[in-house]
């Protein structure tokens, strides 16, 4: 996992640039998907963590060190969601009330096209203890089970989103963190009963997936970015809408976010075909094109009308203390140089040899002082 980590770090801070990110893993079942993301079991607090929870470390790593320059931080919320049996679960549900599974939430898409999860809990919070909390409390209630390919199965797919904004300047990055479950050969697995509709299900959402990255790569607006819409490339249909999980990833796959596959792979003999299947799939994906641009935090026309209110009168007042000043030592000034007895005091006046007469009587009563450094008193 630090090595993988260390190939996407940047990633980490295109988020904290205010891009959007979206890192998933792909593969059949059993190939180490789940294992690259989190890690074993426990392993929050070793060298065997996964991906997600050192994202996070470098995330609060930034904010400590803002805190310690003295700096304006970050402000962090995250979500953590699965897709089981074609329907949304939140895992972050609230403290004290771990209802699940809850209810099945669904999705909603904005007038640019961007896909939300609408009831979906986002969690503010401000420590990484608070953060690798809710990931494992969100791990405790995914659905896994055993089968014979893989003794604890993920039969889910989940997705943790840290969204990240500066407090300076309101740039607004987005972490995206997808954990698929893998495909899967009934024959091979065993599955029955539940276990069989589960990989149904699973196997279909990314089928989906597979048509989605397909229309993408194939298209040449797809394959050279050069289209008005990204998501849409033009003439060509981009199926999102068949499966909810590639509407959940539309806005990464072909939009304003930098998108990464991560490609697990079984080597033993007997996965060969599916070993074939998932590198073709990786080498489509590399072929899709997306746009990203900075994003800044949607402000209220009300509330940013208000800040520009406020600020213009914090700015009249500094201008009117800072021409009060002004008056004030013009004045002090003006007097010390009328005073006969004050300009005794400092002493016979310095004249350079260009200046004539006429030059030092226009000068009276701003006299040119010997002792300030030849500068005119104004």
């Amino acid at each position: 996992q630090r090595e993988v980590f260390e190939e996407i770090s940047h990633l980490v801070q295109s988020a904290l640039d205010g891009y959007k990110v979206c890192l998933f893993s792909y593969g059949q079942t059993g190939s180490g998907k789940t294992h690259t993301m989190f890690g074993p079991p426990g392993a929050h607090a070793h060298d065997e963590r996964g991906l997600i929870f050192r994202a996070t470390e470098a995330i609060f790593d930034e904010a400590e060190q803002l805190a310690k320059d003295k700096r304006p931080g970050l402000v962090c919320k995250v979500s953590f969601c699965e897709l089981y049996l074609d329907q949304i679960r939140d895992l972050a549900p609230p403290a004290g009330k771990k209802q699940y599974p809850g209810p099945n939430l669904e999705l909603a898409e904005d007038a640019n096209g961007n896909v939300t999860v609408k009831g979906l809990r986002q969690v503010e919070v401000s420590s990484l203890e608070t953060v690798h909390a809710l990931i494992r409390g969100g791990l405790a209630l995914r659905q896994t089970a055993s089968t014979a390919l893989n003794d604890v199965s993920s039969r889910s797919h989940t997705i943790f989103t840290l969204n990240v904004s500066r407090v300076d300047d309101g740039r607004a990055g987005r972490l995206d963190l997808v954990d698929l479950a893998g495909s899967e050969n009934l024959k091979k697995s065993e599955s029955e009963g539940d276990r069989a509709k589960e990989a149904k299900h699973i196997n279909s959402s990314l089928t989906a997936l597979g048509k989605v990255i397909l229309a993408l790569s194939a298209s040449p607006a797809g394959a050279s970015g050069e289209t008005s819409d990204a998501s849409h490339p033009a003439g060509v249909h981009v199926p999102y809408r068949d499966s909810k999980l590639t509407r959940l990833l539309k806005n990464s796959l072909s939009g304003n976010s930098f998108t990464v596959l991560m490609c697990a792979v079984n080597p033993a003999g007997e996965h060969h075909d599916e070993c074939i299947s998932s590198l073709q799939f990786a080498h489509r994906c590399s072929h899709v094109q997306t746009q990203p641009k900075v994003n800044y935090e949607a402000v209220d026309p009300a509330e940013q009308q208000q800040r520009i209110v406020k600020l213009s009168n914090e700015l009249a007042g500094l201008k009117g203390q800072l021409e009060s000043i002004h008056a004030h030592y013009q004045k002090e000034l003006e007097a010390a140089a009328a005073d006969p007895e004050y300009a005794r005091q400092l002493g016979p006046v310095e004249r350079s040899d260009a200046e004539t007469d006429s030059d030092y009587e226009q000068d009276t009563p701003h006299r040119r002082f010997s002792g300030g450094g030849g500068g005119r008193v104004r």
